[in-house]
């Protein structure tokens, strides 16, 4: 990936909040232009990778539907699908942070 070529990413997270979060990261970057395309389910996620070429995936683990993100990776995988992915626990992280912040020791 060269600097100043706008990248094409698509971030999977059913967490609007995360989501939000994500994108003014994003649109924060000087190092690139990201364009960051967003959904909330794994079914999107086929949709949006059937119709655009992204540079990378970022994919939550956890989702409300029956496929988890790593369930879309094992088959995107399966189906040779080479575009990096970024595969998070990010409910479990906000989770922890908040459980210290409230004192919790693990």
């Amino acid at each position: 990936m060269r600097r100043g070529k706008q990248l094409q990413v698509l971030l999977i997270e059913d967490d609007l909040e995360d989501a939000e979060i994500f994108r003014s990261h994003a649109a924060a970057s000087t190092a690139y232009g990201l364009k960051v395309d967003h959904v909330l389910s794994c079914e999107q996620a086929r949709q949006k990778l059937s119709e655009t070429d992204y540079d990378i995936i970022f994919l939550d683990h956890r989702s409300d539907e029956a496929t988890t993100g790593l369930d879309l990776l094992q088959g995107l995988r399966a189906e040779g699908v080479e575009t990096p992915v970024y595969h998070s626990h990010w409910h479990e992280r906000r989770a922890g942070r908040r459980r210290h912040d409230e004192g919790w020791r693990h």
